[in-house]
């Protein structure tokens, strides 16, 4: 599988980019992020006892980076504390997260994540995760996420520098088919 995804997503660019030069350039802001449908299946199961619980749940995203988009491939339910109105990722599950993601040949590309009530990104999010960087993508969930896997009523955030998030317009978040036809 690890071989098969390196095919598929070669080189980080980040790495890519750390290896020619002693200072790495990242893109503020992708155009846009995809995921499949597959992903937003997976990103349901990965938070539904959210709405059992009643607790915000969170799940990070895998995949690639490039200049103009985030392509998420797979996702990761890490080791969290959480209470109805918050989560916190602890630095150990953090790395495990991003050896995980490593070992894969992917990034983590973004992370989504449930809130009691109404969508936004708070200060406690960023908080919560231990990781933001410019392009990282920040999904939050309203209502514990009863509506998954549909993300109406989400809201999308990316982060464009020293831990600063800017809520995206949903038009640059697009689902792509896992069944195409010609």
């Amino acid at each position: 599988m690890k071989s098969l995804l390196q095919k598929i997503f070669g080189r980080s660019r980040a790495a890519a980019e750390a290896s020619q030069a002693s200072e790495v350039v990242i893109a503020t802001r992708p155009r846009q992020f995809l995921l499949t449908e597959a992903v937003l299946r997976a990103i349901a199961d990965g938070l539904s006892d959210s709405r059992v619980m009643e607790e915000e749940k969170i799940v990070f995203l895998f995949g690639t980076v490039t200049e103009e988009v985030n392509l998420v491939a797979a996702l990761f339910k890490p080791r969290a504390q959480t209470t109805y109105g918050s989560f916190h990722v602890s630095k150990l599950a953090m790395a495990e997260v991003v050896r995980t993601a490593s070992r894969l040949g992917m990034e983590v590309v973004g992370q989504v994540h449930t809130h009691p009530g109404e969508a936004y990104h708070s200060g406690g999010d960023d908080d919560g995760t231990h990781i933001a960087y410019p392009g990282f993508l920040s999904v939050v969930v309203p209502n514990f996420g009863c509506d998954l896997p549909s993300l109406k009523g989400a809201a999308f955030y990316v982060c464009t520098g020293r831990g600063a998030f800017e809520r995206i317009p949903d038009d640059q978040v697009l689902t792509i088919s896992t069944y195409l036809e010609p």
